[in-house]
């Protein structure tokens, strides 16, 4: 279930892509191919990694966990100061390095990393879940750093979701339920406060998607009014005029917008049911498998997918703030999709060991 539906949804990306990318493509580049083939490619990248992990297991990869966690720190770092390799800002914010013609994004790998580092202190820690002091506070501490990181670039939705990760996963875990209200009820205002001011203050126009069409809701009205020409069955594959530049990164943050204008509500909710039928079997994993350190893994990757899916489907229908997530294995994004199949490696190596 698994890997099929995450097989569906990359082969959809592949379509959905190339439709919106044709017009943008042959402006730039002189053909209409140049971006699928970049996601061709990093899919190609992306299936090999997979299965390397797959064959490797997520067992082998727990001693590896503190590199993982350095490296995607030390990424977040680089991102932040100007060097030749940090690009930006880009639309305000600096969240890659640029290597040639390839980008990567260190926030994508920075949660994988601390998926497998909050799983593994848990597991090492399982006799010591009633001190709060040596689960909870090194947990929160390396959480709100790294958060912090991400926060500098700016960057606060991909902070939020990965501090829900990790507190589900306290949670999941054996955690103290008083201390983890205490310690996260501060952060939970920190973040709120954050969200309603400076740079993401603008994002909460959506509550009131007409005002200022033109500007900060020019997307958003443009992925409303491209889900609202789908119909039930859409105009067809290729058909979309989200190519023409009528709707900003169509191709990207806002690519289920074009799910819904060329195949329609029906094409949505198959999109939906895929993504459901990804996280029912995640969780099924997390309950079935023994290994209290793949059980933990599972919940995280489960949950990341999960709400990584909805705030992009939120957002493109309007009853949620711009975050700029792409929507996992379908968005363009070379970083984005490698980084989420290698995660799907790990989940699906979790999954033949409980089956």
């Amino acid at each position: 279930m698994i890997a099929g539906a995450a097989a569906m949804l990359c082969l959809l990306g592949l379509v959905m892509v190339l439709s919106a990318t044709t017009v943008k493509s042959t402006n730039e580049y002189g053909t209409a191919w140049y971006y699928f083939r970049r996601q061709a490619g990093w899919l190609a990248a992306g299936m090999i990694a997979l299965v390397l992990t797959l064959k490797v297991g997520h067992r082998r990869l727990r001693p590896l966990v503190p590199i993982g966690l350095a490296t995607a720190v030390g990424g977040l770092l680089l991102v932040l100061v100007p060097t030749p390799i940090s690009k930006g800002p880009v639309n305000g914010s600096r969240r890659w390095l640029s290597f040639g013609s390839t980008n990567l994004q260190p926030s994508e790998i920075a949660k994988l990393a601390v998926i497998l580092w909050v799983a593994a202190l848990l597991t090492e820690r399982v006799s010591e879940l009633h001190d709060w002091r040596r689960t909870i506070l090194p947990i929160g501490v390396g959480t709100l750093a790294v958060a912090g990181l991400i926060l500098a670039e700016p960057d606060l939705g991909t902070a939020v979701v990965l501090c829900t990760i990790v507190a589900a996963m306290l949670l999941v875990g054996g955690a103290r339920l008083d201390v983890l209200g205490l310690a996260g009820a501060p952060v939970l205002v920190g973040l709120t406060f954050i969200a309603f001011t400076g740079y993401h203050a603008e994002r909460w126009s959506f509550l009131d998607p007409l005002k200022d069409a033109g500007n900060t809701n020019y997307q958003l009205t443009g992925a409303l009014s491209s889900v609202a020409s789908g119909g039930w069955f859409g105009v067809g594959p290729g058909a979309s005029t989200a190519k023409w530049g009528y709707l900003p990164e169509a191709h990207t943050d806002a690519v289920f917008a074009v799910i819904g204008e060329e195949l329609g509500v029906v094409g949505c909710l198959a999109v939906v049911a895929l993504y459901l039928a990804l996280l029912g079997a995640g969780m099924r994993v997390a309950r079935r498998v023994t290994d209290r350190f793949g059980s933990l893994v599972a919940i995280g990757i489960t949950m990341w997918i999960g709400m990584q899916a909805f705030v992009n489907m939120g957002v493109t229908v309007g009853i949620l703030p711009n975050k700029g997530f792409t929507l996992p294995f379908v968005s363009y994004g070379g970083s984005s999709l490698l980084v989420m199949l290698v995660a799907t490696g790990v989940l699906l190596s979790i999954a033949k060991e409980s089956a």
